[in-house]
């Protein structure tokens, strides 16, 4: 279940998303979680149920489509600049 939850957590398909997850997770449990043990499974089934569905590609996914939205925003822009520039010409 542990290897199940890292992956979802930090993307499935990546080999370094379910190491970001096991991670986060670690962490979250060990040093966040460790005085709260009584709610810890209640905040880690919040935690999944909050990434399922706000972050269905993981975090490592999430990133990729950040980078990748960024990159072609930035090429529009370009192509818009280089359009102004050859009207003036």
């Amino acid at each position: 279940l542990n290897m199940i939850l890292h992956a979802l957590i930090g993307g499935i398909g990546t080999l370094l998303g379910p190491i970001i997850g096991a991670a986060v997770m670690v962490t979250l449990t060990k040093v966040v979680l460790g005085k709260l043990l009584n709610i810890h499974i209640l905040i880690t089934g919040i935690l999944v149920i909050s990434i399922v569905l706000l972050v269905p590609s993981g975090f490592i996914g999430t990133v990729k489509n950040i980078i990748a939205h960024r990159s072609r925003m930035t090429q529009e822009i370009n192509e818009k600049k280089q359009d102004k520039y050859s009207d003036r010409e």
